[in-house]
């Protein structure tokens, strides 16, 4: 399975407040987060991150980034740092993903049509933190957690809400 997810933000005590988290404390956030990420994804099911994962040492967000079930791939957001952490399989600006059948593209920022690549089905992004809504036909999404109950998103619930076509494994 392919799972996507984004804007974490993991010890970043302030963002409860600025995205009205249902935290009372960061410690809080961070294990919901955990917990709602290994319910969801397998340890052998790929997961992008659509950058800005943590706001703390090197160090501290590894140690996050271990706990966290499945083959971790980092698409970096304005708050990560240039270096990549340990967890991560790999880690770049932005990325062209070819599976089943589609071409998507990830990146931490949200794009318009006429700034992807061409022949790109649809994009993913994050750092919006759902503030940006969805426009009926517009086939990108923000895949961050505050807009999908702090837990990542399945390829085939993306394709489900893009409405691009019955594609369904079950979930």
């Amino acid at each position: 399975m392919i799972w996507f997810t984004s804007d974490t933000h993991f010890w970043h005590n302030n963002i409860i407040g600025y995205c009205n988290r249902p935290y009372s404390r960061v410690s809080e956030m961070n294990q919901s987060l955990i917990m709602n990420w290994n319910n969801s994804v397998f340890e052998n099911d790929d997961v992008y991150f659509l950058g800005d994962f943590a706001f703390c040492s090197k160090e501290w967000a590894n140690n996050i980034a271990l706990r966290l079930n499945g083959r971790k791939h980092m698409i970096r957001g304005n708050h990560d740092r240039k270096t990549k952490l340990d967890a991560f399989l790999d880690m770049q600006e932005s990325l062209i993903l070819e599976t089943d059948g589609f071409r998507i593209f990830l990146c931490h920022y949200p794009k318009e049509r006429l700034e992807l690549p061409d022949n790109i089905d649809f994009s993913l992004h994050g750092h919006t933190h759902g503030n940006m809504g969805r426009i009926s036909g517009d086939l990108r999404m923000d895949v961050g957690v505050d807009c999908n109950d702090y837990a990542p998103v399945s390829l085939p619930m993306i394709l489900n809400s893009l409405k691009l076509g019955a594609y369904s494994d079950g979930v």
